[in-house]
């Protein structure tokens, strides 16, 4: 039984992870073996096991000191992005509180867990049984988002009523799409799915002699919506303030396409 326990493991990974090592395969079985003597839950080669069954796919991305996970069922359907965010939060000892929201694809819907002690992103799927049939569990979903709700962010709903930047009230409504197609510039208006999604502006300025570069957000009907920051000709890290919320976020870009990028990060959380 071991045997063949081992074989359809090796059968199962092979494929996709043809530059693993003995060493790390071995190690590898060793993990899967443990969780399924102790009943646990462990990630291993970017695949959850629970009590030593393969449950779904978990990829990480590292960006500086934080970790970006991507859910998949285990035939590769992309199920949740769950990113590491921080916001400012004055009432806290180092003045931000860090957390990463779970954006379920199928459903447009988010949850936010405040990062932990200890705290481990496959066991949380797990509890939750977030994966069945290789599909999103929707009982599962609902009752992590019940426990987490989008506390932090305060992204709940795509239309709200805001105060627009004249001093007007207004409807803030994003415009109806496929929210996995990619992003693209032209000129000043954002795409996707082949729609008009909104707009940009950049602007550049100095500050002691630092170039300051500004990107500016707005929707179709012109209602500014966020504002990202940077500093430096090759600026990377952007401090990213939405209007509808006041909140403040940091994000990372690679160089090329950076307007895209944090438009992409505004319509994952539904600024955009």
């Amino acid at each position: 039984m071991k045997t063949c326990f081992t074989l359809v493991l090796l059968f199962l990974f092979s494929a996709a992870n043809a530059q693993v090592s003995e060493k790390e395969m071995k190690k590898h079985l060793e993990k899967v073996a443990k969780s399924k003597a102790d009943e646990s839950v462990v990630r291993s080669l970017d695949t959850i096991f629970n009590a030593g069954i393969p449950y779904a796919i978990l990829k990480e991305k590292k960006v500086m000191l934080a970790t970006d996970y991507t859910l998949f069922s285990l035939d590769g359907k992309e199920l949740v992005n769950i990113p590491y965010e921080c916001v400012e939060q004055a009432n806290n000892s180092s003045n931000q509180v860090c957390y990463h929201a779970f954006l379920f694809l199928q459903s447009g819907k988010r949850g936010e867990m405040q990062v932990g002690v200890g705290m481990k992103v496959e066991r949380t799927i797990v509890n939750y049984d977030m994966v069945r049939n290789n599909d999103i569990n929707p009982a599962g979903e609902n009752k992590f988002l019940m426990r987490y709700p989008p506390k932090f962010s305060g992204v709940q709903q795509t239309t709200t009523v805001v105060v627009v930047n004249n001093g007007t009230a207004g409807t803030y409504t994003t415009v109806d799409r496929n929210r996995n197609g990619s992003i693209s510039l032209f000129g000043t208006e954002l795409k996707q799915d082949f729609k008009t999604i909104g707009s940009v502006t950049k602007s550049t300025s100095s500050s002691n002699g630092i170039l300051i570069y500004t990107v500016s957000y707005f929707l179709p009907n012109g209602t500014k919506i966020a504002e990202a920051t940077g500093e430096g000709i090759n600026c990377k890290s952007w401090r990213v303030v939405t209007m509808k919320d006041n909140q403040s976020y940091t994000i990372t870009t690679t160089f090329s396409q950076q307007e895209e990028q944090l438009a992409k990060f505004l319509s994952d959380r539904y600024y955009l």
